[in-house]
């Protein structure tokens, strides 16, 4: 592949990465605010006393944050920046697959369509994200 097609294709997986980690994010704080309102605020106190959970809240943060630091590192062709894709796009794939073990045990028509669609999401992106980082430079 030539330099300028992996160039455009960076930006393009950059940009793919974004959208991806901005959905994400949106999902998380959606439920973050449903949570809050169910445990009338009591659980986010509760989080920062408890070292496990501070620890399984930072894990959150930094799972929510890995997309954008990749299309960071895409957008300004670092060396790590295609181990950390190639590491990210693994992660992203089991992430599908536990979808599809939780559409297997609760089946419904809503959660059929929403894991057919956002399992599709990230296994395309995966996979794109995959075939960037195994490519070679001419």
């Amino acid at each position: 592949m030539e330099k300028s097609e992996q160039r455009q294709h960076g930006q393009i997986l950059a940009t793919l990465l974004i959208f991806y980690g901005s959905f994400q994010l949106l999902g998380t704080v959606f439920f973050g605010i449903i949570l809050g309102a169910i445990t009338g605020g009591n659980f986010y106190y509760h989080v920062l006393e408890t070292p496990l959970l501070l620890l399984a809240f930072g894990i959150l943060l930094l799972i929510l944050l890995l997309p954008f630091l990749v299309a960071y590192g895409l957008l300004k062709r670092t060396k790590w920046a295609k181990g950390m894709l190639l590491a990210v796009s693994m992660a992203g794939i089991l992430m599908s697959f536990m979808l599809l073990f939780t559409l297997l045990l609760h089946r419904s028509t809503n959660r059929i369509i929403v894991t057919t669609l956002l399992g599709g999401m990230i296994i395309a992106l995966c996979l794109y994200g995959i075939w960037f980082a195994t490519r070679r430079t001419a």
